[in-house]
Order: structure tokens, then sequence, then C-alpha cells
């Protein structure tokens, strides 16, 4: 009994030392200073250079500015040479499964 007493007593202590340490420092919160004048800017690094700049003449950035998530779908479905009602059907088989995968992905990007 003399030990659970002794246990239960120490319980106290470390708990109360826990809840008020004697040593604590009041917080002061997170002071960050931020400069206005200066914006900080990073230039790309050579390798990000290298991928910019390509030298086909063929190549042309794909821009569009309508793109929805149903024209990326029929995207991928003519792509896979599906209609747009398979690619949205409940089913789960890799045929169908794939290409919708590959929508949500260029949908996301």
């Amino acid at each position: 009994m003399i030990e659970a007493r002794a246990l239960s007593q120490h319980y106290k202590e470390v708990r109360e030392r826990l809840r008020n340490p004697p040593n604590a420092v009041p917080d002061t919160g997170i002071n960050l200073p931020r400069s206005e004048s200066a914006p900080r800017t990073e230039s790309p690094s050579p390798i990000a250079k290298k991928f910019h700049q390509i030298d086909s003449p063929s190549y042309i950035p794909f821009r569009l500015q309508g793109l929805t998530f149903c024209s990326t779908l029929e995207f991928a479905a003519k792509e896979y040479g599906l209609s747009f009602k398979e690619i949205r059907a409940h089913s789960r088989c890799y045929r169908l499964s794939r290409p919708r995968q590959i929508a949500i992905y260029l949908a996301a990007k």
C-alpha cells in the first residue's frame, strides 16, 4: 500500500511539473520580418531553361482556355475509340477505367 501511495504522489508531482514547468518561457508568437522593398525572385536553373527552349519548329504549346472536365473526358474517349457514354459508365473494366484515369489526370493538370 505504501508503494502505491508513493507512486501516486510521484505521478502527481510529475504531472504538475509537466503542466507548469519551472523554466517555462512565455509564448511571444512568431515574428518573421518581411521586407516589401525587395521581392524575392528565383532564377530558373539551367536544367529548367534547357527544357523551356525547344528547337523543334513544329512544337506549339497546348494552351486552350475553354477546357472543362467534360471536354477532357470527350478527348480521352475519342483517343481510345470509346463513346462519351461508355467512358462515363460505372464499369470498372480496364478498357474503360484506364482512359477515365488519364482524363482525370489531364483535367487536374
